[in-house]
Formats: C-alpha cells, structure tokens, sequence
C-alpha cells in the first residue's frame, strides 16, 4: 500500500484515476532500489521517495489535464533521484551532485527497468 503522506494534493478525482495512476508505476513502486530511496534525505524532512512520488504524482495530474503521455510522467517523475546516495556527504567524481545526479539516476534505472525515450529524457532532463 502507498502512503502518500508529505503530497499536499488532495485527490478529488475518481478512484478509476487513482487506480490507473498506481497501476503506471506499481511496476516500479514496489522495487528494492526504489524503496530503498527513503533511506536519504532530499531536502528538509522529505525523502528522495517521498519527494519522487509527489513529483510522480503532480506530473501524473498535470500531463492528464493536457493530454500528454501521463503514463511516462509518472515513471519518470519516480525515477527522476534514483541516484541512491547521500548527496550531502558522498563525493561523486566526475562533477558536482546537482549536475551529474541525472544521469546517475538515468542509470541507475535503465539497468533496472525498460524505459521509453520520454521516461529516459524525464529523468535525465530533471
């Protein structure tokens, strides 16, 4: 079950819409490297899992608003930080956290999911 305690939306829409956005990322939700995102801070007292799934969800609504691939916004907005390292105390080599985290978390999940090119262009693009 996800818990979706750090989002402020309040869903008002039907569960048929709730339901279709859990069934675009229970694929990845469940994932050992993707929980395993909430052993990190992002910022303040958010984790990097909790921060993803409000970025997930938010684009999830905005791109269903517009007629856009929803179903891509909300994979890549959950693997947009799977980086999995402490950015406040992990040195990368190759440039700074906030420039190379990207492709790090592109990586990261194309070796663990099969991504489309708009999911891959989400997470590298941030």
């Amino acid at each position: 079950m996800i818990k979706w305690k750090s989002s402020k939306l309040k869903l008002r829409s039907g569960e048929s819409e709730v339901e279709e956005y859990k069934k675009c990322i229970d694929e990845l939700i469940h994932h050992d490297n993707v929980q395993m995102m909430k052993q990190f801070k992002h910022h303040h007292s958010i984790t990097c899992f909790e921060h993803s799934v409000n970025v997930s969800l938010y684009s999830y609504l905005i791109c269903r608003i517009f007629g856009l691939d929803y179903k891509s916004a909300a994979r890549g907005g959950l693997l947009h930080d799977l980086f999995l390292y402490d950015w406040r105390t992990t040195k990368i080599s190759g440039g700074k956290h906030a420039f190379i985290h990207p492709k790090i978390a592109l990586s990261n999940a194309s070796a663990l999911f099969r991504l489309n090119y708009i999911e891959q262009d989400i997470i590298l693009k941030h």
